[in-house]
């Protein structure tokens, strides 16, 4: 159930890597550790679905699945998260089942690395249902930036040229990046905890592959840029005048999509 007033994010994909499933989890993580430490309370209230696509489940998805569904977990029992933040993790989503998440959303969310192409028709789908985009600039974002016009968008991360410089130069050092931005500290060490994990160690996996120099996907390098748009997003969303602006206008400019490249998309 969404509660009244409340902002739907929903989050639909294969959650292969590029996709970086992990930027998602570590925004929830850092948003419902500072709700429940208090001292902090959003704008307005926020529901996030996080749904498979049944038919093109990407590789390592089903680990990726149960992280997902034990911060779900963690922080819909939390009574000092309340209504502000509730996550869902439903089974694997079939096109019948993507259309009204399509419909219904308010937020459609595109955070994977700018340049791999993970951003596709479905991002298009999502705003020709008139759901506002929150992205990096990759793939079919990039067409919706043109046609809606970037402040249409809650754009965030590095540009295609910026993560391919980071890549081919190798200055990419997820470690620096960890002791130098307290909300990425934050998230990471949190996951790692026993609010999250099942058992001790349980996720260990994250925090090994994200402070690997090796990750080619870059997700601390936008993890903060990330989790400071999260909350433009939602003080936007408190002005209904401001936010219904947006998803009017990406209603509008995105139906020139529908007919070519919209068959059998959500």
């Amino acid at each position: 159930e969404v509660p009244e007033g409340a902002l739907l994010e929903v989050r639909l994909g294969t959650f292969s890597p590029h996709e970086r499933p992990l930027l998602t989890v570590l925004g929830l993580v850092g948003e419902h550790l500072r709700l429940s430490a208090g001292g902090w309370t959003p704008p307005a209230p926020r529901v996030v679905v996080l749904a498979r696509v049944a038919e093109a489940a990407g590789p390592g998805s089903e680990r990726v699945v149960g992280l997902m569904r034990a911060v779900a977990d963690a922080v819909n029992r939390d009574e000092r998260a309340g209504a502000a933040l509730r996550v869902a993790v439903p089974p694997a989503c079939d096109a019948e089942a993507a259309r009204p998440l399509a419909a219904a959303a308010d937020l459609s969310s595109q955070p994977g690395t700018a340049g791999s192409g993970a951003a596709g028709a479905r991002a298009i789908g999502f705003a020709a249902s008139g759901a506002v985009t929150l992205g990096t600039r990759d793939g079919a974002v990039l067409e919706l930036e043109e046609a809606l016009g970037a402040e249409n968008l809650f754009l965030f991360g590095l540009g295609p040229l910026e993560t391919h410089a980071w890549r081919e130069g190798r200055v990419y050092r997820p470690q620096d990046v960890y002791a130098i931005d307290p909300l990425v500290r934050l998230a990471i060490d949190g996951l790692g905890s026993a609010r999250y994990a099942p058992a001790p160690g349980a996720f260990g996996w994250v925090r090994q592959e994200l402070l690997d120099e090796s990750d080619p996907w870059l997700v601390l390098a936008d993890l903060g840029s990330y989790l400071h748009r999260q909350d433009d997003v939602l003080a936007e969303f408190a002005d209904p005048r401001a936010f219904t602006e947006k998803a009017v206008l990406t209603l509008a400019r995105a139906r020139r999509f529908w007919v070519d490249r919209l068959e059998g998309a959500p």
